[in-house]
């Protein structure tokens, strides 16, 4: 499973998508791990909504797929609490 660290979250972030853009669509990128049955890496990504997936599912997989071709992108639910205490932690950095 997934492994949440703010900092690693903010590589994430500032490689792939943005702060602001995440704090707007409840979205956080967690982490990416490798597979154990496969040669590509998997990318957890958080979302608040899953009724907004199918409008940003595609926006977010091009946008990480520029840099890796080959990664398993995997959506997951979590409440938008959860999300903007995660993000808070990400900006906590920025500090």
């Amino acid at each position: 499973m997934y492994n949440f660290t703010p900092e690693s979250t903010k590589d994430l972030i500032d490689k792939h998508l943005s702060l602001q853009w995440c704090r707007d669509n409840y979205v956080i990128p967690i982490s990416i791990e490798s597979s154990p049955s496969s040669s590509n890496d998997i990318f957890w990504i958080a979302i608040a909504n899953y009724s907004y997936l199918g409008t940003i599912a595609e926006p977010i997989k091009s946008r990480i797929k520029e840099d890796s071709p080959n990664i398993e992108i995997i959506f997951i639910e979590k409440s938008q609490e959860e999300i903007e205490e995660m993000l808070n932690k990400v900006s906590a950095l920025n500090k």
